[in-house]
């Protein structure tokens, strides 16, 4: 391990610092990765690394600490899980095991595995249901091409229309500062910070030049290994009728290889001060993964 170490630092300080292009093709993961941090903050284990880790169970360990408005702790809940990420993702369970470090008793472990049978029944309707609008759409795609867009649709698209790369350099001045070693990782720090002058054209990029990012991206394989995302100035829903997000708000998400074959968070945090309608709230929310293990469907079944 030592040795291994000592040559991952004498590679990166021998070798020049990689440019921007190296990376280019591969920043949207990125964003990818930290969208779906909100889907692993609310329990959601469907969307993690887009259905890589099917297959798979792990153990989450969620802390919840909810502070003053000087930010000293007022009360703190801890939920331990047991999740199984099935072939299908309307498989996915999700199964709370203990809180505050006391055990679930076996009538409440029953009665979630009834719950979790008929959410699965009517999970697999509404995707099956969801493909077939889905294939009827793209058919009737294809018989009828979109007309060209106009300059006023190219001006104001989203990223999903916009080349990725195009976007967010247009929103970010991306830098790349230097190498560090991250567990055992030869990394790359990105930073991500607004452009000066950046003037909106869309949603997306008006919610964005509100955030400062940093990723710590490995260099064999342009994996983000680490992402921390900072709120540089309060961000209102609704004209501030839904809610206000403070500055400072934001999080961190560190990801590892598992089994040498997919990559998975192992520990995302949060941190929100704000008012959600008429609640102030001051959160601190802790996710960690562990005990990731893979099994067969055979091993699930019986």
């Amino acid at each position: 391990m030592i040795g291994s170490l000592l040559a991952i630092l004498l590679l990166t300080q021998e070798s020049p610092l990689p440019t921007l292009d190296v990376f280019k093709q591969d920043l949207w993961r990125v964003f990818q990765v930290w969208f779906q941090t909100g889907n692993l903050m609310e329990g959601n284990g469907s969307g993690i690394e887009n259905g890589a880790l099917k297959n798979y169970t792990y153990t989450e360990t969620t802390t919840l600490i909810n502070r003053d408005s000087g930010g000293k702790t007022r009360d703190t809940e801890t939920s331990v899980y047991h999740v199984i990420l099935g072939p299908e993702p309307w498989q996915d369970y999700r199964k709370l095991i203990s809180k505050n470090g006391v055990p679930l008793s076996a009538a409440e472990l029953e009665k979630q595995d009834r719950e979790q049978k008929k959410r699965e029944q009517k999970r697999k309707i509404e995707m099956e249901k969801a493909a077939r609008e889905a294939e009827k759409k793209k058919a009737a795609q294809q018989s009828n091409p979109p007309a060209p867009a106009g300059k006023e649709d190219e001006m104001f698209c989203s990223p999903a229309a916009c080349p990725f790369n195009d976007f967010v350099t247009r929103v970010y001045d991306i830098q790349v500062v230097r190498r560090e070693v991250i567990d055992g990782y030869a990394t790359v720090l990105i930073t991500f910070k607004k452009k000066a002058g950046l003037k909106p054209k869309s949603v997306d990029e008006k919610f964005l030049q509100h955030l400062k990012l940093h990723a710590w991206i490995t260099e064999q394989e342009h994996q983000p290994l680490r992402l921390e995302v900072q709120l540089l100035d309060p961000v209102s829903f609704g004209y501030g009728v839904f809610g206000k997000i403070q500055p400072g708000s934001g999080g961190v998400q560190e990801r590892r290889k598992i089994n040498d074959e997919v990559w998975a968070p192992v520990r995302v945090e949060m941190s929100m001060a704000g008012r959600l309608l008429v609640v102030k709230r001051n959160q601190r929310q802790i996710t960690e993964f562990s005990d990731f293990k893979k099994y067969s469907v055979e091993t699930r079944m019986n």
